[in-house]
């Protein structure tokens, strides 16, 4: 899961785009009533706190070198431990303008989170025990203190992109949030899965190895704290190996 004030560098637009774009919500079908926008269901951008603190790291490594141990083909599903983090928003941004508005708006967001939600003090999170959702697609690790702080700092941002009037650029922000650190994903076209973890989470006597009781163990366990001070604002898909995405703006 660093988090509030978003500043950030803006791509030059072309003055045609940008002003093709302004025009766009005005646009309307052949009979002169207001054309419908097109709802936007893929999201090409997040907003979310980096987890970087030691202590928490070490302990989600922990958690997926003791997968690996016990699940050899599960090592393709890792999640980089760099690219550690809480993802906050989905978005779709579709040109330069509507991330010059985005930009602005979470900057706004960022000094109300700031002041009022945090009272200049850094977000503190604590994360703990791990489970699977999605038909064991995703492994990932708790949040217990802090969980509803990161709610609120959400609903601080989504509210500041509507009143912006991007409230288009949203994607299936009406849907139910749950914090979480995603430790372990399996990829579209990947053999491996994570149905191993799951029947060790529900059955811990499934496997009598060390590496699956040090797992099991672990599953609800406190795994460490961390202080964030900033948010980011990532494209999707920008990670490099050992790197964290790029970003866009913090």
């Amino acid at each position: 899961p660093d988090e509030s004030s978003f500043v950030g560098a803006v791509h030059s637009p072309e003055k045609e785009e940008e002003t093709e774009h302004e025009r766009s919500d005005l646009k309307t079908k052949p009979d002169g009533a207001p054309a419908r926008r097109r709802r936007r269901t893929r999201p090409n951008h997040f907003v979310c706190v980096r987890i970087a603190g030691k202590e928490v790291v070490d302990s989600l490594v922990k958690i997926q070198r003791s997968l690996v141990e016990i699940q050899a083909n599960a090592k393709d599903l890792l999640i980089d431990p760099v690219g550690f983090h809480i993802t906050l928003i989905l978005l779709h941004v579709e040109s330069p303008f509507e991330m010059q508005k985005l930009k602005e708006a979470l900057e706004r967001a960022g000094q109300i989170v700031r002041d009022d939600v945090l009272y200049s003090q850094p977000l503190q999170l604590s994360v703990r025990g791990f489970d699977t959702f999605g038909n064991n697609r995703v492994l990932y690790a708790g949040i217990e203190y802090g969980k509803e702080l990161l709610k609120e700092v959400r609903n601080t941002i989504v509210q500041e992109i509507r009143e912006a009037g991007c409230e288009e650029l949203l994607v299936n922000e009406g849907q139910s949030f749950v914090p979480h650190i995603t430790l372990a994903k399996k990829r579209k076209g990947s053999s491996s899965s994570l149905q191993l973890v799951e029947k060790l989470l529900e059955d811990p006597s499934t496997s009598s190895s060390s590496s699956s009781s040090s797992l099991s163990s672990l599953s609800s366990e406190p795994l460490g704290y961390q202080d964030c001070h900033k948010m980011y604002l990532c494209p999707i898909g920008s990670s490099k190996p050992g790197e964290f995405y790029a970003i866009e703006a913090e």
